[in-house]
């Protein structure tokens, strides 16, 4: 979505929060994927899953930048 402001986006994420859920911004432009992470704000899990994802795949050949956290 090309006009998806930067507050439009802080907005959708508060309310996902607020709701105990989650953002997920399908399709972005560069610009905003330079700014913004497109998986929402960080969650504590994220974490977790980049250890996972270090532990199976030690050079990021699977999906590289294709988890949260722009990793």
């Amino acid at each position: 979505m090309s006009d998806l402001s930067d507050d439009d986006w802080t907005r959708l994420c508060d309310l996902a929060k607020n709701a105990q859920g989650h953002v997920l911004l399908e399709k972005a432009p560069a610009e905003f994927k330079e700014r913004h992470d497109v998986f929402g704000p960080v969650r504590p899990e994220w974490k977790l899953m980049h250890r996972i994802k270090d532990a199976l795949d030690p050079h990021n050949i699977f999906a590289p930048g294709r988890l949260p956290g722009k990793r």
